[in-house]
């Protein structure tokens, strides 16, 4: 029977280390928001442009009903100061999101040199995917590090008996993360981000028939 969503996420046993990568440290973090910054997503990208540009036309438009003069310097100078805000929050973001499931239950982050991935209790319990990059795009080097970590994952979920949930907005990434997975499967795709943009909301359910896999993994001390 599901469990019934009550506000405070339900803690779950967390996933163990895997061997050949590295967990959230200081390091590890400023890669998370170095890469999150580079790779930021072109969509959003250009809702910041386009909301800044009309927060400067919209001081040019105030400025003249109020003043003769057309005050270009000034409708650039707070369009500017509003694009470099926006571009900040996305490192502000990342932090934020990283203390409040910190303080809420716990996150793990599994990194190597090609790419990155955090995981988190949702809100009922399951393991929630998160902030998966590549740390360089478009050559395939983070396909060994996401199915060696999503078969460390699933494992893992298998162990400890949880539901394994994540989103992506691409298809082809969907069909990726499904191929790499096993037993993730598109639970919905009717949902849209803020700008509109349809998700792709996967999720696998933990086998009954477990196969240990514990040659890459290692337990956490104590």
């Amino acid at each position: 029977m599901p469990r019934v969503a009550t506000g405070a996420p339900s803690v779950s046993p967390q996933p163990g280390p895997l061997r050949g990568t590295e967990p959230l440290t200081s390091r590890t973090v400023r890669m998370l928001l170095s890469v999150s910054f580079r790779h930021m997503d072109p969509a959003l990208f250009l809702y910041i442009v386009g909301v800044s540009v009309l927060v400067a036309g919209f001081q040019l438009v105030i400025g003249r009903l109020f003043s003769s003069r057309l005050l270009v310097g000034d409708a650039v100078v707070l369009g500017t100061i509003v694009f470099v805000a926006s571009l900040l929050c996305v490192p502000i973001s990342t932090l934020w999101s990283l203390h409040r499931w910190t303080r809420q239950a716990w996150v793990v982050g599994y990194f190597d040199h090609t790419a990155t991935q955090l995981v988190h209790p949702d809100d009922r319990g399951a393991w929630l995917l998160s902030d998966h990059h590549a740390l360089r795009r478009g050559h395939g080097l983070a396909a060994r590090f996401r199915r060696s970590v999503f078969h460390h994952l699933a494992n893992e979920a298998d162990r400890v008996h949880v539901d394994i949930v994540t989103n992506t907005r691409v298809p082809k990434l969907a069909e990726r993360y499904m191929a790499d997975m096993p037993g993730l499967v598109i639970e919905n795709n009717s949902r849209r981000d803020f700008i509109g943009r349809r998700l792709y909301d996967l999720r696998r359910h933990p086998s009954a028939a477990r196969v240990d896999n514990t040659a890459d993994s290692v337990k956490p001390d104590g």
